[in-house]
């Protein structure tokens, strides 16, 4: 799956809520979700050709959402909303846009995530979790 991604580009939109039991009939136009107990994760995955699209359907999946959660009288927390691409350096320069203007908030592409834990860059490196466990250890050594 790593490799699948790697070559159709993927888009992934990272969105902490709660109470999530109903969001897959909200979001599965298109896209793929995974679940935690705050957190769902919008997955989209598209040529680098046609990525103004894909924003476009991410934009309607985010206002299924923010519907989704009225309705269960909940709140998107957009401050917390990130949005990562994922390809090779060179399907990374395709892009036109730095940013996805959402209904209320306009969102800046992420370089880098946290993702249970693991940091993941957008191309699949680890070189930024590697460097943050390694600071993470270096920390540790030196307090004790």
């Amino acid at each position: 799956m790593l490799t699948a991604i790697i070559e159709t580009f993927a888009l992934a939109l990272f969105v902490n809520m709660a109470n999530l039991t109903l969001l897959q009939n909200a979001v599965s136009h298109a896209t793929r979700t995974t679940s935690y107990v705050d957190n769902t994760q919008v997955y989209l995955s598209t040529p680098a050709c046609d990525h103004i699209d894909a924003m476009e359907r991410l934009a309607n999946c985010v206002e299924r959402i923010r519907g989704w959660m009225a309705n269960s009288h909940l709140k998107l927390n957009e401050e917390k909303t990130q949005i990562i691409w994922l390809g090779t350096r060179q399907q990374l320069n395709k892009l036109s846009t730095q940013a996805s203007t959402l209904p209320n908030a306009t969102v800046q592409f992420s370089t880098a995530v946290k993702d249970l834990g693991v940091v993941l860059d957008s191309q699949l490196t680890l070189a930024n979790h590697v460097a943050a466990l390694i600071r993470s250890c270096f920390l540790s050594k030196s307090s004790n």
